[in-house]
């Protein structure tokens, strides 16, 4: 008859607040076996039932070592240690990303607590600015060429394989503002992405303002004089960029 042994093995990790269970092995001996923890503890919240089975939800992180000894119907027994590694579960932190600048250099990083690092990082849902980009190591960078805002979905896969997602992260396009002065006023642009839309109108003295239209693919602004001068304007366009004129 073989000697009794216990099968001594890497136990799976816990995650605090999770259920958790494994079994342990024996071979050898005669059946059934009758198990019971012989020095140290688990992780609270686990249990060694007699029947081998270490289960529960674990409610502290740390690394815990104990050992168990197996008994076989004839009385023989066996011994052996393990360690339980009982960690808060995987969780990402960004709940926000800085503005993007189009045209500036732009850098972000993505922050996880929990788990087993290191992690690594995908976008999974949505899509960054064009120019940017998000690597392995969870850092969002790149130079922005405009386009608009966006909202995206970000994972975070720890080195056990375990995954957490992000929130909805909404990405946003700075407007590139546009200062244009004309003879009757000055009038404040927001550029974003391929529209535009009219921020302010500041007329000058002796002359009234009137919005022909206040954004899309064009702003138009009448500066009409309160008495005997030329009616001025401002026209901002998309027209293979944004183009500005004035008058």
């Amino acid at each position: 008859m073989p000697p009794l042994a216990i099968d001594v093995v890497d136990l799976t990790e816990a995650t605090v607040g999770s259920a958790y269970d494994v079994v342990l092995v024996a071979t050898g001996g005669q059946i059934p076996y009758t198990w019971q923890v012989a020095t140290g503890v688990l992780p609270p919240g686990l249990a060694l039932s007699s029947a081998g089975l270490i289960a529960g939800v674990p409610q502290a992180t740390g690394q815990f070592s104990f050992s168990v000894r197996v008994a076989d119907q004839s009385g023989r027994s066996a011994s052996a240690s393990f360690a339980l590694t009982a960690t808060n579960a995987l969780r990402v932190l960004t709940t926000s990303l800085p503005e993007v600048e189009a045209g500036s250099s732009y850098q972000a990083t993505m922050e996880a607590t929990g788990g087993a690092p290191p992690y690594q990082w995908m976008l999974v849902e949505g899509q960054l600015p064009d120019g940017l980009s998000l690597s392995i190591e969870g850092v969002v960078s790149g130079t922005s060429s405009g386009g608009s805002s966006t909202n995206l979905v970000v994972a975070a896969t720890d080195s056990l394989g375990r995954v957490a997602h992000s929130g909805k992260l909404t990405v946003v396009l700075a407007a590139d503002r546009r200062t244009v002065a004309a003879r009757g006023g000055t009038v404040f642009v927001d550029v974003l992405g391929e529209s535009v839309s009219l921020f302010l109108v500041s007329p000058a003295d002796g002359f009234s303002a009137i919005v022909v239209e206040s954004g899309g693919f064009r702003v138009e602004v009448q500066f009409v004089p309160l008495q005997g001068d030329a009616t001025s304007w401002v026209v901002c366009e998309v027209a293979d960029g944004v183009v500005c004129s004035h008058g």
